[in-house]
């Protein structure tokens, strides 16, 4: 029995291999719960949002769980002239563009990112992402001195465009957006 089961191993990864790794693709062990974190945590370089631009980055998920917060490095985002939105889009437009709004958190800003860069946070309650690709971003209000961004470039994808108002979008405007690969300091803890 015990030779058996050896044969079966080895004939089922050396077809696995023969095939592209498929069987090491397909089948996991345990529940590929998240931990850590999804995005770019840090950038190079920082730019200024003018008022009412939304942008989002590509990010990709290989667990399922339940996010705890989402995090980007700001800089005078620090009243309320200067308040930041959280966005999370699905992948669901063309060729895997922004479309479908996930979820948005509530107009905010954070007190202590005057003149230093800080990592500013918004939690969910209760929000279960699947494996796979989605947009995360921010709307700015940048009412008088813009809120600065950090940002790494050629680094990934990103989408930006100028929002009709200062409130999340229910879905992506795919015809008004304009490509950059300059991929934000934004992302995801689970």
């Amino acid at each position: 029995m015990r030779k058996s089961f050896y044969i079966l191993i080895i004939l089922c990864l050396s077809v696995s291999i023969a095939y592209g790794g498929w069987f090491f693709t397909h089948i996991t062990t345990g529940g590929g719960a998240c931990s850590g974190t999804y995005g770019r945590t840090t950038g190079a370089s920082a730019t200024n949002a003018v008022a009412l631009l939304m942008i989002v980055t590509k990010v990709t998920i290989d667990c399922s769980a339940s996010a705890g917060s989402i995090i980007a490095t700001l800089q005078h985002a620090h009243n309320s002239s200067h308040k930041i939105i959280f966005l999370i889009y699905d992948d669901d437009g063309t060729d895997g563009e922004p479309n479908t709004k996930i979820w948005s958190g509530d107009a905010m800003f954070d007190d202590a990112t005057t003149s230093a860069y800080d990592d500013v946070t918004d939690t969910f309650s209760g929000l279960s992402l699947e494996a796979g690709d989605y947009w995360i971003g921010m709307l700015f209000e940048s009412t008088g001195n813009e809120t600065d961004y950090r940002y790494e470039a050629s680094a990934g994808q990103a989408r930006y465009y100028s929002a009709p108002t200062f409130a999340a979008v229910a879905e992506w405007d795919e015809d008004s957006d304009t490509h950059s690969t300059a991929e934000r300091a934004v992302w995801l803890s689970f």
